[in-house]
């Protein structure tokens, strides 16, 4: 099972925790934005009690041990340094290429990932001088899109697999993944 081997071999997991609704549906909690909340933990040691089975665990960015019941988790993924290398390599590739975006089957990874940064784009002042863009990078390992607005809108639109290629494209207004 995912959790015992993380708990082996001192991985991070990464998951949606879910809790049930007034219908008794079970829900994966949300973000703000109304997609669903990805939790980052360390895995410590699970326990049974009350015929259900408990994880220890400790948050990212949390200091306290929490438990969490293990039936209400979904999509669990063990994180380890590969994952984290090919992100890094993604992201290096995508900046050094002038990219806002690059997916993991556009460098020969067969992974449903895709890194991007809509913020980092080259501009310049007033007086024609470049501005050095911010990065604000994000890694998305398995998204699945949950909603589509009606409203579509056309974009020109490039790829780093075909350098200096630009079309234009319709594409959703807004998407929540």
């Amino acid at each position: 099972d995912i959790i015992d081997e993380a708990i082996r071999k001192g991985k991070k997991v990464r998951f949606k925790y879910c809790e049930y609704n007034i219908n008794g549906e079970l829900q994966c909690k949300t973000t703000d934005d109304g997609s669903d909340k990805i939790y980052t933990a360390s895995p410590y040691h699970m326990v049974a009690a009350n015929s259900r089975y408990y994880l220890i665990c400790q948050f990212e960015n949390h200091d306290n041990l929490a438990n969490i019941r293990v039936d209400r988790i979904k999509d669990i993924e063990v994180i380890d340094e590969k994952i984290k290398v090919l992100a890094q390599d993604m992201l290096d590739t995508m900046y050094a290429n002038d990219g806002i975006g690059l997916a993991a089957c556009q460098v020969g990874m067969l992974k449903s990932m895709v890194v991007y940064d809509s913020k980092y784009i080259e501009d310049t002042d007033s007086k024609g001088r470049k501005i050095t863009p911010i990065k604000e990078p994000h890694i998305l390992i398995n998204p699945k899109i949950t909603y589509k607005s009606k409203a579509m809108v056309e974009v020109e639109e490039g790829c780093l697999s075909f350098p200096n290629e630009f079309e234009n494209v319709l594409r959703h207004e807004k998407i929540k993944v």
